[in-house]
């Protein structure tokens, strides 16, 4: 009565592939899918296409499907930062490690005290990256916790130093 002929044949309505007729269909590789998207010539209902695979949510990461949370070197990390394609729930962050708190020196973490030349002090006063709690301080030498320092490696804990003394005995003076 009406219709597309195909290969001597009549078709009412639908779509015309390979000789054969899909009533209500998408085609795809002369095969007639009914709905959803089209991948490498298969058909999804629904969701993402990822290398030629059907994912129903989530994010896509190197192929594969992750349902929630952030998306580090093709893996997926529910929460915290990111660092050096590792998941760190909290703290700072330091040279691709995570410290909980403290200040960062160095790629190293302290807990508290003051910063020199990469080290950390308790208390007290720097001299040449040096720390002493209190005292008289000579440019060279080592640290003491109080008094003077002198490079002979003595250490008084109060009172006058002989430096000349101190080279020659190297030892220590209460």
């Amino acid at each position: 009565m009406c219709g597309a002929v195909v290969n001597g044949c009549v078709v009412m309505c639908g779509a015309i592939v390979n000789g054969c007729v899909v009533m209500g269909r998408a085609i795809v590789n002369g095969c007639a899918v009914m709905c959803g998207a089209v991948v490498n010539g298969c058909v999804v209902m629904c969701g993402a296409v990822v290398n030629g695979c059907v994912v129903m949510c989530g994010a896509v990461v190197n192929g594969c499907v992750v349902m929630c949370g952030a998306v580090v070197n093709g893996c997926v990390v529910m929460c915290g930062a990111v660092v050096n394609g590792c998941v760190v729930m909290c703290g700072a962050v330091v040279n691709g490690c995570v410290v909980m708190c403290g200040a960062v020196v160095n790629g190293c973490v302290v807990m508290c005290g003051a910063v020199v030349n990469g080290c950390v002090v308790m208390c007290g006063a720097v001299v040449n990256g040096c720390v002493v709690r209190y005292g008289a301080v000579v440019r060279f030498g080592a640290v003491v916790m109080c008094g003077a320092v002198v490079r002979g490696g003595a250490v008084v804990r109060d009172g006058s130093v002989s430096f000349t003394d101190l080279y020659t005995k190297n030892r220590l003076f209460g």
